[in-house]
């Protein structure tokens, strides 16, 4: 198989296996460049590129556009994984161990003197 049939096979494959969660993928052609395409369907905005590159020793990779690996094209268990966590929404998140609070200080009469926002896990002793 040719350089550009087994990038467009890889990342139609990935495309394939991400459309079976929570998003859209395709795959884009512009002339000689090629990606996929991934949107978390529930909320469009979070959306990003995956490129299908050769690593150093040859064998093939998904990227991001940050040039940062995601895995290779033979884990796409763990590559659907790192995308789904990296496209979720914050709402689709349940984050029951998290707890939000602030924390103000009084300096004077009527005036703040620091304000701290924090957040904390729960599990954590105080």
């Amino acid at each position: 198989m040719e350089t550009r049939a087994e990038k467009l096979a890889h990342l139609e494959r990935l495309a394939d296996e991400l459309a079976r969660g929570e998003f859209t993928a395709h795959v884009v052609i512009k002339g000689i460049k090629s990606y996929l395409k991934v949107a978390n369907a529930s909320v469009p905005k979070l959306n990003s590129q995956v490129l299908c590159l050769r690593a150093e020793d040859g064998s093939w990779a998904f990227w991001w556009p940050w040039q940062q690996p995601i895995g290779a094209v033979d884990d796409l268990e763990t590559v659907v994984g790192k995308i789904t966590a990296v496209l979720r929404s914050v709402e689709e998140q349940s984050l029951p161990f998290l707890t939000i609070g602030r924390v103000r200080r009084e300096g004077g009469v009527g005036r703040v003197q620091h304000e701290n926002i924090f957040i904390r896990d729960l599990n954590d002793e105080i």
